[in-house]
């Protein structure tokens, strides 16, 4: 169902400038416009009962085409080919071996892992200082400062 709606004024209540034109040419249209309707009036000769269009003729069958050349043959036959040319690049392509690579017995991985450990110095030997600061609606920052007694 559609609304007709009028179109909006303006402050002092008054309508666009083609309110009156508007106005006039629907009064003029509408008077032009018969009342009552008229009835379907039917072409002389013509029975009541007969369609007054032709029928469309029927769809031409579709043509037979091989197999090999439809649509879905060619898109699994894509999909395969995708698939086995991703199989092939896998298989052929592996990456290269690492040379050089030293053995980790017992004893160097515990080297490793000891030289790995922080050194962390006595509580004596170091002084920490830090503070935050936020300059108005900027980020906030935070300050440390290290000094190592000596």
């Amino acid at each position: 169902m559609n609304f007709v709606t009028l179109p909006p004024t303006d402050a002092n209540g008054v309508g666009h400038a083609g309110d009156d034109l508007d106005e006039a040419l629907f009064a003029f249209f509408r008077s032009q416009m018969p009342s009552p309707w008229p009835r379907l009036q039917l072409p002389d000769g013509a029975p009541p009962s007969r369609p007054l269009v032709r029928p469309a003729p029927p769809a031409p069958a579709p043509s037979r085409r091989p197999w090999f050349r439809s649509p879905r043959f060619v898109l699994a036959a894509s999909v395969a080919l995708l698939i086995a040319g991703y199989a092939l690049m896998a298989a052929t392509l592996t990456p290269p071996a690492a040379s050089g690579t030293p053995a980790l017995d017992d004893a160097n991985f515990k080297n490793i892992k000891r030289d790995m450990q922080p050194q962390e110095p006595g509580d004596e030997d170091v002084h920490i200082r830090g503070w935050m600061e936020q300059d108005g609606n900027k980020p906030t920052t935070l300050h440390m400062e290290l000094y190592r007694k000596k």
